[in-house]
Order: structure tokens, then C-alpha cells, then sequence
């Protein structure tokens, strides 16, 4: 039985791949010749959000590059027109009545119907029935009228748009190759590609041979490898890793103020960056790098140091998109921008956690409340809220809107119920006063929850209103291989102190002070892997600063005092 593929499904893979991959320019030169358009978002349900709570700009900025009925772009700038007469913003509600191209459409196809808009925007007072064309009389609130309208908005343009999966190109290639590889077309190798699963081997699909050694690491296997390792100079060290969004390039953030971008693969500098490539170099003036953060499509990346200072770059040239040189007045210890990369919020050793704009270049947000350094901070899916962590023991939820903390927690030590047999066990001592929280992992399973890593021998899993979830340790004894994790008895000499979760977010990868590192699988509360990442004889002087997980694979990097950096593979 034969498969028919159609050409235009294949023209979508070409298009999305070439818009992941920086070329902008190609994607748009395709769609035009080909007549077809990718109708894609990262998120319905953040994108109908967006147009029910008006955020326009974030919408205007989605429905860009979607080729959408012309009825339904009129509905939409109409709307917007409506409401910025609403909020007497009267010279930008004439300027995008003349000047957008649905609403210059409208002119000619319903003349009536501009002449109301333009009428509006000429009246010294706001008439909810004549903006929504309402019968007078019915006493309808300009809010629900506006609700409403918003909401059949939503509902016709979320028709119009679909979410597909990242890399569908790259995936369905890794796919035929596994197809091939069980078929004995293809002789050797892995069935994934380092694009694809960042395991070192490189296939050359149109010969269809592997050029690297072999190996079977499954998807959801658990790293237990050692892959590579990265030196740096005697006078260096590292001080933050993140893995690009690609999955291509780990980059690296040291001590001296320098920021590479690495092959992990070969452990060599990436030469496929433009800037390493012509040996111009990211650096920090201002000291050892603490942050790094990268927006959703990679195309920028951020870094803060112990100055307080924080850069943006284009990260496929090297150059400077925007620069906040006193963020902080003292070192910036978390980074984390916006999908979008029109935001960069930060924590730093000086209590606060800020937002910073990239179209204003100026400070938005400063919220206060932590008493020691921030050490994490996210944005929430919803983007209404942000998270932040602190060496003071707790979690703080804030309002992007006004700044203010809605809630503040601390993992909470278990009750005598939580020692159920399988349940983990902390004793309360352990948190009082609040254990120093390393890091506020989001899951990407459940948007309300957040996987809190503290100097504690257990992971707790809470919601983000504060309530707890389930706490996870490391298993007691030394077995390697789906235990239960802790038990009634928890092992207080495997204390954790940095964690990442698994690109799925099934599991986290906690490394602790025994120099293990433990892969915890969060639905079932077992271990499923443990290994060395420190040197047993090394133990005691030196121990794991951070732990980075790849963004398609179960690769992780771990650095630790020592100063060096290594890569680790299932």
C-alpha cells in the first residue's frame, strides 16, 4: 500500500524549517511562489488569551505572518479601532484607520461601514451602541459588549490557525531512519541525529550511511554516558551553560566576561556560529557571567555578570540588539526572556526581580520582597504572572501587571501522612528557616505547577498558589535503575543542589552533594538512572554549580567548582 504525500505538506516542513532556522527571508520567498502559507502558532490557547484580554500588540504580531480571510482581519482591526476610540487614543485609531490595509480595504467594500469608524473617532464622547452597532436602549455595558465582541473575534480567528510540534522536518527524517534502520536499509549508527537527539553521530541521508560509531540511546532514556568534556583556561572557568534552542549549540558563560558557543558534540567551539566563525567574541565587560537566556526561536540571547549589567545579542550575527548596563547594582544571578524576546526578566544578588523592555530599552517592573540573592526566575505560560526563587528559602509568584507578589511559599515539610509506603520523608528541621532554593523549574505538563530545587535532600513538586504536590529524594541505597525514590527514610547526605527537568518535563536531572546525579521520574516518584559526575576523590572540595538539559533529548551538561563543564548522554 502506497502513501500519497502532498506537495503543499511538504512545502509547509521547508517553510517552518527555514523560519526555526533564522532564514526569514527564504520562508517568505517560498511562500509567495508556492502560494502557500504557514498558518501557525506556538499556542492556541495563548493566542486566544492574547485577543480576550486585548493584548494587541502580541496579536497584531501573531496574525503578521498568516495569510487569514480578509472579513475576519477587518473584525479584527475594527476592533481595535473601537477600542482605542474607547480609550480616547484617538490619534492612533485614525492612524490605523488610514493606514492598515484591511481597514483601507473596507473603504472600498463597505463605505457605510468605515464612515461609522471614522465617525467615531471624531465624537467628543464614547457611544457603546453606535461603536458596537447595539440598539439604544438595552443598557449593555461597554465591557460586555466588548467581551463579547472579543470573544466571537477569538473564536474566528482560532479556526483560522493550528499549533504544530517544533522540528517536524528534523523528526520525520530521524523517523525514516529508525524506519530504515529496522528494515536493514541503513547499516549502523543511532536512530537519531545530533539536530535531532544531540547523540554523536552524523548520517548522510542521501547516501544513507553513518560516518560515527553506534550506538540504540532511546528517547526516554536516561543519561548515563559521558559524551564530552570542555576545558577552559587555567584563568577561566565556567559559570552558566544553556543549551540553544536548536538543540545544535551549547553555550557557555565564564568567569572572565566570555560567552562561546560550543559543538558539544566534538567539545570544540561551534564554527558554524557567525560571530565565532569570524572570531569575534560575545563578551561581558563587566565580570563572570551568572545568566543566560535565549528567546523561544533562539534568535536572541541574553547574559547578565557580576556587574549588574545585561546584554542582548542576535545571536545568528553577534551583534548588540539592546543593552541594559545598570540593571541591577549588584550581580545578575537569572535571566529568562519572553518567547517572543520583547522581554527580559532578571534576578539578581541585590533582592530584586525586574522586567526590562527591548522596544523602550528602559526598566517596566521592579518587584521586591525577597531578602537574599535571586537565584531563578520565569515567565509563567499565561504571561500574566512571574516566578522567581531566592536563597531566602522561598518562591514568589508575582503580577506582571502591577508588580505585586500574589503569593509566596516555602516546599513544605511533610505530614505524618506523606510516610505512606512509597511516600518520600522529610524531616521538618530540615526547612525550617528555609533551605536556600537553587532553582523554580515550570513544568511544561501542568502550567500550575513548579519543581522546587532547595539545599534539602528532596525535590518538591507545589502548585503555584503554594500547595504541595509531592516532595521526591534520591533513592537510599545505591541502586541504578527505576527505585523508589527516598521512602519512609530519606538519605540526608544526598542533598541536593542543582536540577534541570527533561525536555518533556517527565523528569528532573538533580545532581546532589555526594556528586551523583539523579534521574527522577516526577509521575512516578522513582529513580531511573544515577551516576557520577563528580570524582569520588574530588567529593568534598568539589561539587556541581548547574545542570542544563537539552531542549530535544535527554542530553544534559553539568559544571561544577572544579571550572570545567561536561556533556552527558544516555
Amino acid at each position: 500500500m502506497s502513501a500519497e504525500i502532498e506537495t503543499t505538506d511538504i512545502v509547509r516542513l521547508i517553510i517552518q524549517f527555514l523560519k526555526e532556522n533564522n532564514l526569514g527571508e527564504s520562508a517568505r520567498s517560498l511562500e509567495e511562489e508556492a502560494d502557500v502559507h504557514l498558518n501557525t502558532v506556538a499556542s492556541t490557547d495563548e493566542f486566544v488569551s492574547d485577543v480576550l484580554e486585548g493584548r494587541w500588540d502580541e496579536v497584531l504580531a501573531a496574525v503578521a505572518p498568516l495569510r487569514l480571510p480578509p472579513a475576519k482581519l477587518i473584525d479584527l482591526y475594527e476592533q481595535i479601532v473601537i477600542e482605542l476610540i474607547e480609550l480616547r487614543e484617538l490619534q492612533a485609531a485614525r492612524a490605523l484607520l488610514s493606514d492598515s490595509i484591511p481597514l483601507a480595504s473596507l473603504r472600498t467594500s463597505d463605505p457605510g461601514r468605515h464612515n461609522r469608524l471614522e465617525t467615531l473617532t471624531h465624537r467628543s464622547d464614547f457611544s457603546t451602541e453606535e461603536a458596537y452597532g447595539l440598539a439604544s436602549g438595552l443598557g449593555v455595558s461597554a465591557r460586555k459588549a466588548r467581551h463579547d465582541r472579543r470573544a466571537a473575534i477569538a473564536q474566528a480567528l482560532a479556526a483560522e490557525v493550528v499549533v504544530v510540534a517544533p522540528s517536524r522536518l528534523v523528526t520525520l527524517l530521524g523517523q525514516a531512519l529508525k524506519w530504515q534502520k529496522s528494515q536493514g536499509i541503513l547499516d549502523g549508527g543511532v536512530m537519531s541525529s545530533p539536530l535531532a537527539a544531540g547523540v554523536p553521530v552524523r548520517h548522510n541521508i542521501f547516501q544513507g550511511t553513518t560516518t560515527q560509531e553506534s550506538g540504540t540511546p532511546l528517547d526516554d532514556a536516561p543519561p548515563k554516558h559521558h559524551l564530552r568534556s570542555i576545558r577552559f583556561p587555567s584563568s577561566s572557568r565556567c559559570t552558566i551553560a544553556r543549551f540553544a534552542p536548536n538543540g545544535r549549540h551549547l553555550l557557555t558563560g565564564a568567569s572572565d566576561g566570555l560567552i562561546e558557543a560550543w559543538d558539544y558534540v566534538t567539545g570544540r567551539r561551534a564554527t558554524d556560529v557567525a560571530f565565532q566563525s569570524e572570531d569575534n567574541m560575545l563578551f561581558m565587560k563587566g565580570g563572570a557571567v551568572y545568566a543566560l537566556s535565549f528567546n523561544q526561536d533562539g534568535s536572541l540571547l541574553a547574559a547578565g555578570d557580576e556587574s549588574g549589567a545585561v546584554q542582548v545579542w542576535h545571536f545568528a550575527t553577534g551583534k548588540t540588539a539592546r543593552r541594559f548596563p545598570k540593571a541591577h547594582t549588584q550581580a545578575v544571578s537569572a535571566l529568562a526572556m519572553s518567547r517572543c524576546g520583547r522581554f527580559v526578566l532578571t534576578g539578581s544578588h541585590d533582592h530584586s526581580v525586574r522586567l526590562f523592555g527591548m522596544d523602550s530599552g528602559h526598566q517596566l517592573r521592579e518587584m521586591r520582597g525577597h531578602t537574599a540573592p535571586v537565584t531563578d526566575v520565569a515567565h509563567v505560560s499565561d504571561r500574566a504572572r512571574i516566578i522567581s526563587s531566592s536563597s531566602d528559602g522561598t518562591v514568589r509568584v508575582w503580577s506582571v501587571t502591577t508588580g505585586e507578589s500574589i503569593a509566596s511559599f516555602r516546599p513544605r515539610a511533610p505530614s505524618p501522612a506523606d510516610s505512606a509506603p512509597g511516600a518520600s520523608m522529610l524531616r521538618t528541621e530540615i526547612v525550617a528557616g528555609g533551605a536556600p532554593i537553587f532553582a523554580a523549574l515550570l513544568s511544561a505538563r501542568d502550567r500550575e505547577q513548579v519543581i522546587v530545587c532547595a539545599r534539602s535532600p528532596v525535590l518538591s513538586i507545589m502548585t503555584l498558589k503554594g500547595q504541595p504536590v509531592a516532595q521526591i529524594a534520591a533513592p537510599t541505597g545505591d541502586d541504578d535503575g527505576d527505585t523508589p525514590a527516598g521512602g519512609a527514610v530519606v538519605d540526608e547526605n544526598k542533598v541536593f543542589l542543582a536540577a534541570a527537568l527533561s525536555y518533556k518535563s517527565t523528569v528532573a536531572f538533580a545532581a546532589t552533594t555526594e556528586g551523583r546525579l539523579y534521574t527522577l521520574r516526577l509521575d512516578q516518584g522513582t529513580c531511573a538512572a544515577s551516576m557520577e559526575v563528580i570524582d569520588p576523590k574530588q567529593v568534598g572540595t568539589d561539587e556541581v554549580l548547574g545542570v542544563a538539559a537539552h531542549p530535544h533529548s535527554n542530553i544534559i551538561a553539568t559544571w561544577s567548582l572544579s571550572g570545567g563543564l561536561r556533556v552527558w548522554r544516555p
